[in-house]
């Protein structure tokens, strides 16, 4: 860790609590974690915290029963403006891996055992990554976080790992909720709900090689000759007890007689991965799709069995 870092609070017991109060000041600070492949720029601001350590405080944060696809434009909308409370946070960028952030954008304030995220505003693959959420010790570790993904370009995705370059196009948007407790990811709990659409910079398509990849089958004949459009993608599944359950995973296109000459989906009894194999998936694909071109591309997990 680089820059400078200086930290103040104070431990108060009260009622059978012990509060931890107080808050860093960070400027200038670089974090790297090689072994993670995480990495930030420079990280600017005053981080307050608050934490229960007796872990007797039950958190009150409200629950965001209403973060649905349903209510994605009051979202945001909401979620675009930040928030008027809290300290300001900044980082000039994010590395995860082969997902990169731009500007990062923190609302943080604290009290009462919770430290929270008020607001979380930041540039993604030139769109938008918005959202909120908490940090508090109940009865352990306890965590939440509500994102939404706005204009996430699929193109410009792709073309950062050479081995998936120019595999779908299109305008991602849509809502992800997770909350847990612990270091387990068994312990994660949560939803996502996405789907595609087109703009003026970039249209809905698909190429020929994605979908060899879906199928597990050699596509031929003039059909398959060129990037094919496709009109809806959607993704829709919830995590529990350490597993993913796709209810939704399509790529469908009506042509303009209204028949549909493109369906590609998840096959209903082969829907649900291990989420820590899944993570080791993406991990090795990330890291193959570094390598030379010469090299055999990542397939999908094993577990997954598409329908056509």
């Amino acid at each position: 860790m680089d820059g400078s870092l200086a930290a103040e609070g104070k431990l108060e017991l009260h009622e059978g609590k012990l509060l931890l109060d107080g808050s860093l000041q960070l400027k200038e600070v670089l974090l790297e974690v090689p072994s993670q492949k995480f990495r930030t720029a420079a990280i600017n601001g005053r981080i307050p915290f608050s934490l229960d350590l007796s872990g007797k405080t039950p958190v009150t944060v409200k629950e965001r029963s209403e973060f649905s696809r349903e209510s994605y434009s009051g979202l945001l909308q909401q979620l675009s403006s930040g928030a008027d409370t809290g300290q300001t946070v900044t980082i000039s960028s994010v590395e995860f891996g082969s997902l990169h952030l731009g500007e990062v954008v923190l609302q943080i304030s604290s009290g009462n055992g919770v430290t929270r995220i008020d607001s979380l505003r930041a540039s993604l693959y030139d769109g938008a990554l918005l959202g909120s959420g908490f940090f508090a010790m109940d009865k352990g570790v306890s965590y939440r976080a509500d994102l939404l993904v706005n204009g996430f370009s699929l193109k410009r995705f792709c073309a950062a790992i050479p081995k998936i370059k120019d595999y779908i196009s299109g305008r991602l948007d849509g809502v992800i909720s997770l909350k847990g407790g612990g270091k387990k990811v068994a312990g994660l709990v949560g939803f996502t709900d996405l789907w595609v659409r087109e703009d003026s910079r970039e249209k809905m398509l698909v190429s020929k090689e994605f979908l060899q990849k879906l199928s597990g089958k050699k596509l031929s004949g003039v059909f398959f000759s060129a990037d094919r459009p496709y009109d809806r993608a959607e993704v829709a599944a919830v995590l529990e007890e350490g597993y993913l359950t796709f209810r939704k995973l399509d790529i469908v296109n009506t042509n303009l007689f209204g028949v549909r000459d493109l369906s590609v989906s998840i096959a209903p009894d082969q829907n649900r991965i291990a989420l820590d194999h899944l993570l080791a998936s993406i991990k090795q694909a990330a890291e193959r799709g570094k390598k030379a071109s010469g090299e055999t591309a990542p397939t999908a997990p094993e577990e997954f069995k598409w329908e056509e």
